[in-house]
This record gives C-alpha cells, sequence and structure tokens, in this order.
C-alpha cells in the first residue's frame, strides 16, 4: 500500500479528532471516511489501526471503532510523562541552544502575546476558534523546538503524541482567561531566558511549573482543583 496515502488518511482523521469533528466517543465509520476522503478501506484500516495503537481510537469487537474517551486520571499521567520529557530537555539544552532556535522561541511567544492581546481587546473572554488555532500552533512550536534541539526522535514523537491527546481529549469547554494566556507568556519568557543564560536549574524549574499549571487548568474543566 503506498504509505503516503495512508499518511495522508491519518492526518485528515487526526484533524477531525483536533477539532472535535468527531468528539470523545463517537463512532467511526470505515465506509463514511472512505468516501469522504476518496480512497478504498485499506489505508482508511491501516490509519485507523495506527490511531487504535496510539490510544486515540479503541476498537470494541461486535461494536465498533469508536474515539477514546479519557478519564481525568488519564489527563493527568499524560501531563506527568511530557513533564518528565521536556524538563530533561530543557536542562540539557541549558546554554546549548542555538540563539536561531532561541529568537524562533522569543517570536512563537510574541505570537501569543498578540493573541492575548486581541483576546482583551475584543472582552471575550473565550478564544475564538482562528485565535486559538493561532495560540495552538505557537504554543507547539515552542515547545517542540526546545525537544528538536535536543536531539532525541523518540521523545519528539512521544511528546507531540501526548500534547495532541491532551488537546483532543482534556479539553472541555472553559474559559481562556487573559490572565491565564499572560501567565503562559511570562512563562515562556522565562524558560528561553533561564536557556539563554545557561541556567539548568531554572530551566527545569520553569518547565516544570509551567506544565503543571497547564495540567491544573485543563483538570479544572473536569471541576477539580488539584494542587
Amino acid at each position: 500500500m503506498d504509505r503516503s496515502l495512508k499518511k495522508r488518511v491519518y492526518l485528515h482523521i487526526r484533524t477531525k479528532l483536533l477539532t472535535r469533528e468527531l468528539a470523545p466517543g463517537a463512532e467511526i465509520s470505515h465506509r463514511e471516511l472512505a468516501k469522504e476522503i476518496g480512497v478504498s478501506f485499506t489505508p482508511v484500516r491501516e490509519a485507523i489501526g495506527q490511531l487504535i495503537d496510539e490510544g486515540m481510537l479503541e476498537c470494541h469487537p461486535s461494536r465498533g471503532t469508536f474515539v477514546s474517551e479519557l478519564s481525568w486520571e488519564d489527563l493527568a499521567e499524560l501531563y506527568d510523562i511530557r513533564e518528565a520529557l521536556e524538563c530533561h530537555a530543557v536542562s540539557k539544552m541549558a546554554g546549548s541552544m542555538s540563539v536561531v532556535d532561541l529568537v524562533k522561541m522569543d517570536l512563537f511567544t510574541d505570537e501569543m502575546v498578540a493573541v492575548a492581546d486581541e483576546v482583551i481587546r475584543s472582552e471575550n473572554p473565550r478564544l475564538n476558534t482562528d485565535l486559538a488555532d493561532r495560540w495552538v500552533k505557537s504554543d507547539v512550536a515552542f515547545h517542540m523546538t526546545v525537544l528538536r534541539a535536543a536531539g532525541n526522535r523518540r521523545a519528539l514523537k512521544i511528546t507531540d503524541e501526548l500534547r495532541i491527546m491532551a488537546k483532543i481529549f482534556g479539553h472541555r469547554e472553559h474559559e481562556q482567561l487573559c490572565d491565564d494566556l499572560l501567565r503562559v507568556c511570562c512563562e515562556h519568557r522565562s524558560i528561553v531566558t533561564a536557556l539563554r543564560e545557561g541556567n539548568a536549574v531554572d530551566a527545569r524549574k520553569a518547565m516544570a511549573e509551567h506544565i503543571r499549571r497547564g495540567c491544573q487548568i485543563d483538570l479544572a474543566a473536569y471541576g477539580l482543583n488539584l494542587k
């Protein structure tokens, strides 16, 4: 089978998961997906198999295939793994990040500040679709820059999957308050400062606090206030 075709189907389904067009608990129709994308069953079956292996979909014999549903405990575990991998990456790269990568991280944070400013001006505490897309893309790019620089391809792949799963399954409708958005930007600045100064201890601490705060915000959407 053409691997590029499987990848196209895989990315198509993953996008539907990210946009919540396929929400947690929804049943997956091989036939409808094949018709929608304009491909045969084979690449759809292969792509779905990969998403099952990655934990994004679940197959129940005699019932069908469904979008996974994660509990708050599952979400907390995803953040724990992210913290371990990303704290290791910033510790390793403190003082070793290239000027180009540090500038990129500054620019990604600048874009996030611009999004926060637009939210403030709009006087609407919720991110609309366009602003949310800009925010997420810049946030992901910021974190992936460190992991990519650290040179561990497996950690990069695992973290990418963890972030996607947290976004797909951890998101519940809740307000993205301006204070939260600005706080994230300040945390990003602190991480870059520690990396630039070569302070591995501060870089690890800043990243850990940043990821833990993100976890608390997502868990709050479950009605939890864990410290």
